[in-house]
């Protein structure tokens, strides 16, 4: 990532530059926060098999 900048006082508005072999360069990201809390909590691992494991660590 090259750079990343808050675009509002409140710090909840944000653009990022990156440059990454897979992308390009070049590359402006802007997003904002929803929420300063997880709606809900993520399952534990022990909850996945083994392929499914495998198949999200090639799928990313």
């Amino acid at each position: 990532m090259r750079y990343t900048d808050f675009t509002d006082e409140s710090f909840t508005l944000f653009k990022c530059g990156l440059a990454r072999s897979y992308v390009g360069t070049g590359v402006t990201l802007e997003g904002f926060e929803v929420s300063h809390s997880a709606k809900k909590r993520p399952e534990p691992g022990q909850n996945f098999s083994n392929a499914a494991y495998g198949y999200a660590n090639v799928a990313r």
